[in-house]
C-alpha cells in the first residue's frame, strides 16, 4: 500500500480592497493506492541435473533404466543426489513407460 492519507486545510478569505472577509478551513482525503512500487533485476543461476541409471543382467540385457531430472540453485551435487536417488528408487521398478513427479526436501 501506498500513499494516502488526510491532509488540512486552512485559509483567509479577502473582500474588496483586499481586506480580509473571515477565513475557511476543511480537510482531504487521498485514497491509499496499490501495486508495485519498485523492483529491481536480479541474476541468478539454475542449475540442471540429470541422473541416468542402467541395471542390467548378466547376459546384458537392460533390466531397469531411470532418469531423474533436477534444476536449482546449489552448485553442488553432492547436496541434491541423494535426494534423487531417492526420488528414483522410491516406487522401484514401477511402471515402464511412466513419468513421475516428486518433490524431496533437502536436508
Amino acid at each position: 500500500m501506498t500513499g494516502g492519507g488526510t491532509t488540512y486545510h486552512r485559509a483567509t478569505v479577502y473582500g474588496a480592497y483586499g481586506q480580509p472577509a473571515g477565513s475557511v478551513s476543511g480537510t482531504s482525503s487521498t485514497p491509499a493506492t496499490f501495486g508495485v512500487v519498485g523492483s529491481a533485476a536480479t541474476n541468478y543461476t539454475v542449475y540442471d541435473r540429470l541422473l541416468l541409471v542402467v541395471i542390467r543382467d548378466r547376459k546384458g540385457s537392460d533390466v531397469f533404466e531411470g532418469r531423474v531430472q533436477s534444476s536449482g540453485m546449489s552448485p553442488e551435487a553432492t547436496v541434491v543426489l541423494p535426494a534423487m536417488i531417492n526420488s528414483l528408487f522410491r516406487e522401484f521398478p514401477g511402471a515402464s513407460g511412466q513419468t513421475a513427479r516428486y518433490s524431496e526436501p533437502l536436508d
